[in-house]
């Protein structure tokens, strides 16, 4: 979300970076010691990128006599941090690595996703900010297969900093003792002496990741957004309906974690419904599948209602919809 548009997908391309070249690492040599730790690439050693931030997570055991894992695990989070080496040659190569993750992405459900988001969203950024490049489509790819590696270097610079950074340590320390070990490990490869801040003259004030959270679509004079997306591909035909929810923070007291029991509850009661329904039907139910849930979207939160009709006719498709929507208002009463 805080890409410019000469910086489409450049936050997921720098995630892949990282795992290239770093101060203490060449080519290969990162993976290799990790894997040699006894990390799984992927379940152990992994990264993400979202719209709103980059994570990188690493799982690691606490039982070598010295905790020379650990160390230099934090010391591969204090360098993927702020000693990224940029190689041009090998940036070259892993372009072509980003563009196959984002042609294996293609297909029916990036197509309904995308119409999707354009529709629910469409009013925000956030529709045209897909991790991969732009609206995720082959030609947000275009900066991601044209950018220069100078431009990777001054995307990193810009917002690989402390005051926008976190880390996060999980784990049963008691037995290296305690905190301490832990908090000086992070104070050496990742604190003020290790990891310099961003000049006062440069940004006055991080921007509020909250911020990219979209908004609720404007209300319409005709009535709710509708989308119809005929597909091919389909083996199935699905009406959903979603309700935007006003924003909540997350639980954090005994009253607060009550009432989100309450909703979880709300919404497991009424699938339990849609189930029986499917199940006392006999050869002739009004769907073959119904669900309710309760969902996050970048900090939106959506409800979502959802029914499989029986075929592609319309009058299937209207029978689920409206048994659908009988059951959601006889829950609400």
């Amino acid at each position: 979300m805080q890409e410019s548009e000469e910086q489409l997908g450049l936050a997921h391309f720098l995630e892949h970076a990282c795992f290239l070249k770093l101060k203490s690492y060449d080519k290969g040599e990162l993976i290799k010691f990790l894997e040699s730790a006894g990390l799984d690439f992927g379940a152990d050693l992994n990264a993400h990128t979202s719209f709103s931030e980059t994570v990188y997570k690493l799982h690691v055991p606490l039982d070598d006599p010295d905790q020379s894992i650990l160390k230099e695990s934090i010391k591969i989070m204090g360098e993927w941090a702020h000693e990224l080496v940029v190689d041009d040659s090998m940036i070259e190569t892993e372009r072509n690595v980003v563009g196959e993750e984002h042609r294996a992405g293609l297909g029916l459900d990036d197509r309904i996703y995308r119409k999707w988001i354009k529709c629910i969203f469409g009013h925000e950024k956030i529709a045209s900010r897909n991790p991969i490049g732009g609206d995720g489509s082959i030609v947000g790819q275009l900066c991601v297969q044209q950018a220069s590696p100078e431009q990777l270097r001054k995307y990193y610079k810009t917002h690989y900093r402390p005051e926008l950074a976190a880390i996060i340590a999980v784990g049963d320390f008691a037995p290296i003792g305690g905190h301490a070990p832990i908090l000086e490990m992070i104070e050496e490869h990742l604190g003020e002496g290790a990891w310099p801040r961003t000049p006062p003259a440069l940004f006055s004030l991080p921007p509020k990741v909250s911020l990219t959270a979209p908004k609720a679509p404007p209300p319409l004079p005709a009535g709710p957004r509708i989308l119809i997306q005929r597909e091919s591909e389909l083996q199935w035909a699905r009406v959903d309906l979603g309700i935007i929810l006003p924003h909540q923070p997350n639980a954090t007291t005994s009253r607060t974690f009550k009432a989100q029991l309450i909703q979880d509850l709300w919404y497991s009661i009424l699938s339990n419904r849609l189930e029986k329904i499917v199940e006392g039907g006999g050869e002739d139910p009004p769907f073959v599948q119904a669900s309710a849930g309760y969902n996050m979207f970048e900090g939106t939160r959506m409800a979502e209602f959802s029914a499989v009709a029986k075929d592609e006719m319309g009058e299937s498709r209207e029978t689920a919809l409206n048994k659908l929507l009988v059951e959601v208002l006889r829950q609400c009463r």
